[in-house]
């Protein structure tokens, strides 16, 4: 699980990808190559592997992340 809120550090996608399941609250997901995404509480998305990307949250979200290691 992680939290999110105000504007994330850039990240990488894993070598498989990774998940991400918006549990609680609104996320959005913004990729390096202009890409996005807004997910409200029950939706997720998949960050392929090896993309940069980066997460917002204007109020506290939690967020499940999985990934294949």
């Amino acid at each position: 699980l992680r939290s999110a809120q105000g504007f994330g550090p850039r990240e990488t996608a894993a070598s498989h990808g990774a998940l991400w399941l918006t549990i609680r609250g609104a996320v959005g997901i913004e990729t390096d190559e202009g890409a996005g995404a807004r997910l409200e509480a029950g939706e997720l998305t998949v960050v392929p592997a090896g993309m940069g990307y980066r997460l917002s949250a204007a109020e506290p979200a939690l967020l499940l992340t999985l990934a294949r290691t």
